[in-house]
């Protein structure tokens, strides 16, 4: 094992604005073989790492779904935190007719009612079953379960069914800039996974660097041994509270502090 770690976020991160893995980046990553252990860190699902994971020719661990999933290197799972499927049912049946999108997707199938081009961007229907408003729905417990509006209403009377429901792990938030409203666990992030992965390796790395850009970046880097955060991260007290990086994403900002970091 390395004894060098390099934890990198995705979108925001290792991807630039346009959600592509630049070349000379790439070609970077891939020299570390030998050198340093690269491990990624996504709210994402894994079939959107796997283009990413062949390209870096990586086979080390990585954690999808904001810390709901832990994958090692041949895509077994090392921990899995999901979604009771009777309660999500349950959500579904309260949304019914009132919101222009949900989507729910299980480890093969996705779930949608409505569409939405941001959303086919980080779920993906393509390599999946494909399910809509009366097809039956599987017994698996789903590792999403989000929908979009604007009634301030609907995400407050979810998430009170979510606190008075025998499941207080479970709580709803919002994404940024975004009307999209995602149910998640609260005893699943990246920390946690971070904390998980740590407890199932031999032993700790003597040296773990940590880059992200984002608030739910922030559990992670609170534990790695050098954490940086990317210079246009938009975050205010993210910004004060974690090195920036010189260069931002877009500009080349990954890359400039690897390579001023020695690796």
């Amino acid at each position: 094992m390395n004894e060098t770690w390099l934890v990198l976020d995705v979108d925001g991160t290792l991807l630039n604005p346009k959600g592509i893995l630049e070349e000379t980046l790439a070609e970077f990553l891939q020299d570390l073989k030998g050198k340093a252990e690269v491990v990624l860190m996504t709210g994402r699902p894994p079939r959107n790492l796997d283009p990413i994971l062949r390209r870096l020719g990586l086979h080390s661990p990585h954690v999808a779904y904001n810390g709901q999933l832990i994958l090692d290197g041949k895509d077994n799972p090392l921990l899995e935190k999901r979604f009771p499927i009777r309660v999500m049912k349950e959500v579904l049946y309260r949304l019914g007719g009132r919101v222009p999108l949900i989507h729910m997707e299980g480890s093969n199938w996705v779930y949608r009612e409505g569409e939405d081009a941001p959303l086919e961007l980080y779920f993906p229907k393509e390599g999946m079953r494909f399910l809509s408003k009366g097809d039956t729905i599987p017994e698996e417990d789903p590792w999403v379960f989000l929908f979009a509006t604007t009634d301030a209403s609907i995400p407050a009377e979810i998430t009170s069914f979510l606190e008075n429901y025998s499941y207080p792990f479970l709580g709803l938030r919002s994404w940024n800039g975004l009307p999209y409203h995602e149910i998640y666990r609260k005893d699943a992030d990246k920390g946690t996974a971070f904390r998980a992965l740590m407890e199932r390796i031999p032993h700790r790395p003597s040296r773990i660097i940590g880059v992200g850009d984002s608030t739910n970046d922030e559990a992670f880097l609170s534990l790695v041994d050098e954490p940086y955060l990317m210079r246009n991260a938009k975050n205010e007290s993210l910004r004060k509270k974690f090195p920036l990086t010189r260069k931002g994403n877009g500009d080349g900002g990954l890359l400039d502090l690897l390579t001023g970091l020695g690796l």
